[in-house]
């Protein structure tokens, strides 16, 4: 039975944030019968599948897939895009808390712009400390950091797929998710942009929290994988990266640089 909307959820290894996620996209204020939540496991070692068969209990628009390896989350995105029945597509992560109107307010936003094909908007820390507004000056460096909604082309900065909606018709024109990026190191981005080159996409103002620790190691971490473009070592392993740091930061620059052209 076709949908208006499928929530599409890839996940490794954090089902304790999970359960959050989950919780937050089904006290939305949308009816049950007209949108599904697709939860991709790429292949967690650890207690989601538990987790996920104690929902699906509760809830029957629950729709639960586990990759037999780790395809990293274009792969796990683009298995739950092929299985999705919504007229419109979500993303969001794990570790994020979608507000009580988030499908509502993008569903009537779809409704009035019929040329958009695609819309993000605002990834906020749950945590407030500096760490988390380092987070924020990225944002504003990326173009990201205005509250008001526009449409356009490729000059509107939006995709994170923390928080955004594309129309399913977008990826049977331009294709999915480019599985290249074996982590999540800007593999949205580069799909929004060829979205943004046949069609409209808009920024909305709406907000998803990062339901994440701030702390060095995540800092760390997220430097990076954006930059260097791979799994960092163990967390213990972090501090033996600081040296290569320099050269992960200068990758990230460029790449911000390539995506505000």
């Amino acid at each position: 039975m076709r949908k208006k909307a499928s929530i599409i959820i890839p996940t490794h290894n954090r089902g304790e944030k999970l359960v959050e996620t989950i919780e937050s996209i089904e006290k939305n204020d949308f009816p049950k019968k007209d949108f599904e939540i697709i939860i991709v496991n790429d292949a967690s070692p650890d207690n989601t599948n538990k987790i996920v068969a104690k929902f699906k209990k509760r809830y029957s628009n629950i729709i639960y897939i586990k990759n037999k390896e780790n395809k990293g989350p274009a792969g796990a995105r683009n298995r739950g895009i092929k299985k999705a029945k919504g007229e419109l597509i979500f993303f969001t992560d794990d570790d994020c808390l979608v507000p009580a109107n988030w499908i509502k307010d993008y569903w009537k936003f779809f409704r009035a712009n019929p040329e958009v094909y695609g819309a993000g908007g605002i990834l906020q820390a749950k945590q407030k400390n500096w760490i988390s507004k380092i987070e924020g000056i990225k944002d504003k460096m990326l173009g990201i950091s205005y509250k008001t909604q526009k449409i356009g082309g490729q000059e509107i900065k939006t995709g994170f797929t923390n928080n955004c909606v594309y129309r399913k018709k977008a990826f049977k024109e331009v294709g999915y998710f480019s599985e290249r990026f074996s982590i999540p190191a800007g593999e949205d981005l580069e799909f929004n942009q060829r979205v943004a080159a046949k069609h409209k996409v808009a920024f909305v103002p709406i907000v998803v929290l990062h339901n994440h620790r701030y702390d060095l190691d995540y800092l760390l971490d997220l430097v990076w994988k954006q930059g260097a473009g791979e799994m960092p070592p163990k967390r213990w392993k972090l501090i033996k990266l600081i040296p290569k740091i320099p050269r992960a930061i200068y990758k990230i620059i460029k790449k911000i640089i390539g995506y505000r052209k």
